[in-house]
């Protein structure tokens, strides 16, 4: 018997050196290149033993582990499932498995709003700073990351959503600032041409994406900053400023840069004790506007900086991605849905932005999916296809999301902290995706199950609702024009009384149909139709406003058509919801998309257009914060927003505070 058990030992001891061969080509290998043993010394001898004892250890890792989570032990399993990751760094399946669990499961059976985002951000690092740091150019990985981003935290399925948006907003937020606002008027970008008749640049209408590529541009080593740039940071460094998060904290607080939000605005301690005294050093150096031109590649060169190494993220493609399809908002959690499909694309597949259609994978994973091409793929093959199929998917997803939803507004006060709206210069980028991946599938030699074109229902739902915001917000010729791009596309053919109607019997038929206007249709009036017409009207431009605001009207109208009541979205007469956006522009311009100084505020409140009805409403509201405002830009207040007769004021002094 013994002699059996040494000659078992010793044909073991022979076929290791083949079975590792074969294990570090499928990258099956524990890796310590990392001070994984030092984490976990007891991998060191895992290490040297026989391949039969490691596979009932991880077993029993397992088992441990998902009972300690069924006992709500979910620190301890954690513990356990970053011993098995470790022991199974290029075995993609085990971190597309922890970090499912943690963003989706854990965080449901936890019991408070943070606890439930400390999971799903978690799951987020888990599968984002180790899974792909050792499997970069894992589709499954980059797919799962970005579904996290879509479904778990961009759409409303789980009830702490707007939770997840907020803290995303808020890290982004950081690291970017708020994206600017458009320098050309809405009125004055369409049909705007430059001088030789071509179309204006995209970035020169889009400053979004202008100011990016300074971030996108900045050399990726500190080295290769300019010498006034170095000498910038070596002056901070003196105060213990060093570039990355420590000179983005307070860059924040006292550069009193537009972009960033207010609250992160702080005003220097006045003390005298040594850490104060090196506060208020920084925070002269902040603002100092002897130093704009090297703070500013600074600046760029640590937001690059903290994107590469903490978010693990590439602005180069996230700069492609804002050329191919608009000026996304990195706040926006569609955004990052978008870039980890993308960029898992580009290094599974090969995915390239630059090319006119990049949807390579779609027509061949419906083909395969279809069965047509069963007999000549392997299973394996077939998986992968439907793989790339559904990352595609969430790419195209995304973009239809942010048409819907990409503009942001965030008040950390509001009762409802961020608000969407939609934004239409992601409709023609949606469109033209749709538009190339129907053509791929059209072409296919496969005789399809069903409809040839998969993507058309989407297609058509998509365009209808884009066709109702862009009408609802005032942009009538678009909306035609994509309409009657949707009744004469050969790849959609709709079918219906209803898109035999004219544009504004077609979109009437619509809400009615759904009982009314939905969210976004909604919130497209609102920021789109009353923007115009203020912006006109505090250019002095009242004939303009009188057509932008009689277009509101009879935009407002149209959302009771064949319902006979207020619609559920919108429960204010049309005068109340235009007082609710009159005071929000005048006191924030930004949190309605707009740059508007005092003085075009003071040709808004005084003029003829608007009724002593209106200022009565708007000025208890408005009056505290304009004062300071006059008072800041050297306006005499009581003479710019005087106040309407009927309003009951307080003493001055009151008034004043």
């Amino acid at each position: 018997m013994l002699a059996v058990v040494v000659a078992a030992l010793a044909g073991a001891a022979a076929l290791r050196g083949p079975i590792e061969a074969d294990r570090r080509e499928l990258r099956l290998t524990i890796s310590t290149s990392d001070l994984t043993t030092s984490k976990h010394p007891k991998i060191a001898l895992l290490e040297a033993l026989p391949g039969g004892i490691k596979a009932p250890f991880l077993a029993y890792l397992w088992i441990r582990s998902q009972q300690l989570k069924e006992q709500g032990k979910f620190y301890d399993a954690m513990g356990l499932r970053d011993m098995i990751c470790d022991l199974m760094p290029h075995f993609p399946g085990v971190w597309y498995y922890h970090g499912w669990d943690m963003a989706w499961n854990i965080s449901a059976a936890t019991h408070t709003p943070e606890e439930r985002w400390m999971w799903v951000h978690n799951g987020i690092r888990l599968l984002r700073d180790r899974g792909l740091r050792y499997n970069p150019d894992d589709l499954l990985l980059h797919r799962e990351l970005s579904w996290i981003f879509f479904q778990k935290m961009g759409e409303s399925m789980d009830e702490m959503h707007r939770l997840y948006k907020v803290r995303w907003l808020e890290k982004m937020e950081f690291v970017l600032g708020q994206p600017p606002l458009p320098e050309i008027p809405d009125s004055t970008q369409e049909g705007k041409r430059s001088e030789a008749g071509a179309p204006l640049p995209k970035e020169m209408i889009l400053p979004e994406i202008r100011a990016f590529r300074m971030i996108a541009e900045a050399p990726p080593a500190f080295e290769q900053l300019s010498a006034d740039a170095q000498a910038f940071a070596a002056k901070l460094a003196e105060s213990k400023v060093v570039p990355g998060e420590s000179f983005l904290l307070y860059y924040n607080r006292y550069s009193r840069d537009e972009n960033l939000p207010a609250r992160f605005a702080r005003r220097p301690p006045q003390g005298d004790q040594p850490d104060e005294r090196r506060e208020r050093q920084v925070a002269e150096i902040m603002s100092d506007p002897t130093h704009a031109g090297p703070r500013g590649e600074l600046l760029a060169f640590c937001r690059r900086k903290v994107l590469v190494e903490q978010y693990r993220m590439d602005p180069a493609w996230m700069l492609k991605l804002m050329e191919r399809y608009g000026p996304l908002d990195w706040r926006h959690v569609m955004s990052h849905a978008m870039y980890w499909s993308s960029v898992g694309l580009h290094r599974a597949v090969g995915l390239e932005l630059s090319k006119e259609s990049p949807w390579g994978g779609l027509a061949m994973a419906e083909a395969k999916i279809r069965g047509q091409d069963r007999s000549l793929a392997q299973e394996g093959e077939l998986l992968g296809a439907i793989n790339v199929l559904n990352t595609e998917r969430n790419v195209l997803n995304a973009l239809k999301a942010l048409a819907m939803t990409g503009q942001i507004r965030y008040d950390v006060r509001g009762r409802e902290p961020i608000q969407y709206a939609p934004d239409w210069r992601f409709i023609e980028p949606a469109i033209r995706e749709y538009g190339a991946a129907g053509k791929r599938l059209m072409e296919s030699p496969k005789e399809p199950i069903g409809d040839k074109n998969a993507l058309r229902n989407a297609q058509i739902n998509f365009m209808s609702n884009a066709i109702q915001i862009l009408y609802m917000a005032g942009r009538t010729k678009d909306a035609q024009r994509y309409y009657d791009q949707m009744r004469d596309s050969d790849l959609l053919t709709p079918t219906g009384e209803i898109y035999e109607k004219d544009l504004h019997d077609f979109v009437a038929a619509k809400i009615s149909e759904a009982g009314g206007p939905t969210v976004m249709v909604a919130l497209a009036f609102r920021h789109g139709v009353l923007v115009r017409a203020y912006r006109a009207l505090g250019d002095g431009m009242g004939e303009e406003f009188d057509r932008n605001y009689n277009i509101a009207k009879r935009r407002y109208a149209v959302f009771s058509e064949g319902t006979g009541k207020i619609p559920r979205h919108m429960l204010n007469t049309f005068e109340q919801e235009d007082r609710i956006f009159l005071a929000k522009l005048l006191l924030d311009p930004r949190s309605v998309g707009m740059h508007m100084p005092l003085l075009a505020k003071v040709r808004i409140y005084q003029s003829d257009r608007l009724t002593d009805e209106t200022r009565r409403a708007i000025y208890p509201v408005i009056q505290r914060r304009l004062r300071l405002e006059c008072e800041r830009e050297g306006f005499d207040f009581e003479k710019a927003f005087p106040a309407p007769l009927g309003v009951q004021l307080g003493p001055p002094a009151a008034r004043a505070g």
